[in-house]
């Protein structure tokens, strides 16, 4: 939100999973063209068979937001959205 619109700072995460047994991992940078070494984590979801439908709010000015997906054994991770 900070880098398209200057000095907004919110962004909500939103999810749909269904029987999921993974970890997932919402990281973000404030490089423009980062690197692995560049993303920090912001939020982490341990899951063990569980489906759901949520949010988060998640406060910076981050140029790059990503959801990573470690541990998968099984289930359907339908979307992870962002908006601002």
């Amino acid at each position: 939100a900070g880098y398209y619109l200057g000095k907004k700072d919110l962004q909500t995460l939103s999810w749909k999973l269904v029987s999921v047994k993974a970890n997932i991992i919402i990281q973000g940078t404030l490089e423009a063209l980062p690197t692995e070494d560049d993303w920090a984590d912001l939020y982490t979801m341990s899951l063990n068979l569980e489906s759901q439908i949520d949010y988060i709010n998640l406060t910076g000015n981050f140029v790059w937001i990503r959801a990573v997906v470690t541990d998968y054994t099984t289930g359907t991770i339908n979307f992870v959205n962002i908006s601002y």
